[in-house]
């Protein structure tokens, strides 16, 4: 009984091992997620651009295969082939990360064609097992093309504090086409450090009320700018410009200097009680509400903030020194006291906060002193107030 035992096992095992253990298989097709490259290139680039896609495999990144595509004419002719590689830029492909699936290769586009037209790009991936992806296509203009240039830019050379609007202007020239489409930017430079988060794009438009600009598609570029564009900026600034096209060909830059002022915030008409009673019963409030109009002649985007110091009647700095006012336009709720302090109109100027008295204040006379600060630094003058808890 046990012999014949064994030898079904042994059978078993035989028959197991006739499968090949290492042999693939298939759940699932790859698939091409998305593909990236430029819808428009130079012929006159002597840079290369690269070709990148995105594949996913059922079973993971490690099972694609490899990635190609073609390139074909007008007329569905085949010009061009080539592979794209993930494996860490070994093969001078550029990719970062080998096996995550992303494939990419540097071209440049005299090794693809020398002849202006629009081409189709054709992408596949295939698997281990030789599945393979549905071809992904995507149509590329390519051309001869000039860089545009920047003629000329006009720029006033200070930004006075509180000053009247006024236009920056930038002349471009473009020798391909003076209809193609060219974007002027702007860079910001304290420092030789750019401070902005994203250049500012100058108007075409003809939209001479809020840009400026005087004639729609023509080669003059407008931005309107007043004491405003001083917010949180004071001193010497550079003015950085740049024309570029639609096949992301750049001009050379121009720069011009311009002095920002920036005056201090003024504050007043400050509201406040004189006189505040404490409650009998204990856990129990009285409520003051306190408010200052703050004005600033960059705009009330150059307030930094709004605050008082409170000294008790002992002569002690109050507890949580010092106390922001809110223009926020959020009634006060005891429970959320960060943002909610008793603000009516958000953005009016008008900075409020809710004071609270209960029976275990000091009695006397408190010292509040108001200030505002702008974010260039400049500090307001101070406004010294008492009231008396009795």
């Amino acid at each position: 009984m046990i012999k014949k035992y064994i030898w079904a096992v042994l059978l078993l095992m035989l028959l197991s091992c006739s499968e090949d253990p290492l042999e693939p298989v298939s759940d699932g097709v790859p698939e091409i997620v998305s593909v990236t490259l430029p819808g428009r290139w130079n012929l006159n680039a002597g840079d290369s651009t690269v070709v990148e896609i995105k594949a996913t495999d059922p079973q993971g990144a490690s099972d694609l295969q490899s990635a190609t595509f073609q390139v074909f004419n007008a007329s569905s002719g085949m010009v061009f082939s080539a592979d794209l590689f993930d494996d860490g830029g070994i093969s001078g492909s550029t990719d970062l990360i080998a096996g995550d699936g992303v494939f990419r290769n540097l071209f440049k586009p005299s090794q693809i064609t020398e002849e202006g037209g629009s081409f189709l790009f054709t992408f596949n991936v295939s698997d281990k097992m030789g599945n393979q992806a549905e071809a992904v296509s995507k149509t590329v203009t390519f051309a001869l093309n000039q860089a545009p240039q920047i003629l000329s830019s006009s720029t006033p050379a200070i930004l006075e504090d509180g000053a009247a609007p006024k236009v920056i202007q930038v002349i471009v020239r473009d020798e391909d086409s003076a209809l193609k489409d060219i974007n002027v930017y702007l860079d910001l430079l304290f420092n030789d450090i750019s401070i902005l988060n994203e250049p500012i794009m100058l108007a075409n438009d003809g939209n001479i009320s809020e840009n400026g600009d005087e004639f729609a598609a023509d080669s003059i570029y407008s931005l309107k700018i007043d004491s405003s564009f001083a917010a949180g900026r004071q001193g010497t600034y550079k003015m950085v410009f740049t024309a570029k096209d639609e096949f992301d060909d750049q001009s050379t830059v121009v720069q011009n200097e311009i002095m920002l002022e920036n005056s201090k915030p003024l504050i007043s008409g400050l509201v406040a009680e004189q006189t505040i009673s404490r409650p009998s019963n204990p856990g129990v409030f009285n409520s003051s509400l306190i408010t200052l109009d703050v004005h600033d002649s960059q705009s009330l985007a150059d307030i930094d903030s709004v605050y008082f110091i409170s000294i008790k009647p002992d002569g002690t700095p109050a507890q949580g020194n010092p106390f922001l006012m809110l223009d926020n336009g959020i009634a006060f709720d005891i429970n959320n006291f960060e943002t909610a302090r008793g603000d009516k109109d958000a953005g009016d100027g008008r900075y409020s906060i809710t004071i609270l008295v209960n029976n275990e204040n000091d009695p006397g006379v408190y010292e509040f002193t108001f200030f505002a600060r702008d974010k260039a630094g400049n500090l307001s003058q101070s406004i010294l107030h008492h009231i008396e808890v009795d």
